[in-house]
């Protein structure tokens, strides 16, 4: 009969942390049986530790876990994966994502987190010109907040506007009736 080598991943993780220093925390995993965990460290540096014994019982995986940053890595960027072995130290394992796994890992985190910040700039002031716009077409236009499209009318009446302020050109469509149509190309050759 063959016993399976399982470790509490978790457990190494705390004690990995510790030897990583200021700005490491380990939290658990979702596999079961404590077969994963994560290392959380500064600059918003995670990444994901586990023995997957289907695959080795003698090594752990180690590599990048960016989360919600995965929609903002470069296309052709790796955030690492390391193997270690299970018989290692805490120290040694911490020694071994130093320098073997962060000089890969912490710039491509980097990197994601700045394309995420200027990601969420530019929605703030797509956000803030559909509101400006939604304004000055007075109280009864609306913002869809999935796409900042303003909106003012409906289906069912004579005029229909919807602005898309996305794109860095802000794209105006109008449906309208044959006659307002002739006036408001009046009103737009005046500008």
């Amino acid at each position: 009969m063959m016993t399976e080598t399982r470790v509490d991943v978790f457990a190494i993780a705390k004690d990995v942390a510790v030897e990583l220093g200021d700005g490491w925390s380990a939290s658990e995993g979702h596999w079961s049986h404590a077969q994963d965990a994560y290392l959380d460290g500064p600059d918003g540096v995670r990444l994901h530790m586990a023995q997957n014994h289907y695959t080795s019982k003698t090594h752990m995986s180690i590599s990048g876990a960016l989360g919600e940053l995965h929609h903002f890595k470069p296309y052709d960027a790796s955030t690492g994966d390391i193997n270690v072995s299970i018989k290692k130290t805490p120290k040694q394992v911490a020694g071994d994502i130093t320098r073997r796994l962060l000089p890969v890992a912490a710039p491509v985190f980097a990197e994601a987190q700045k394309r995420k910040r200027a990601h969420e700039e530019n929605e703030a002031r797509i956000a803030a010109l559909a509101e400006e716009i939604r304004a000055a077409m007075g109280q009864d236009a609306k913002v869809s907040e999935r796409d900042h499209e303003v909106t003012l009318g409906g289906w069912n009446g004579h005029t229909r506007v919807s602005v898309d302020p996305r794109y860095g050109s802000v794209k105006f469509k109008i449906e309208t009736t044959p006659e307002l149509a002739v006036l408001l190309a009046k009103a737009i050759g005046q500008l």
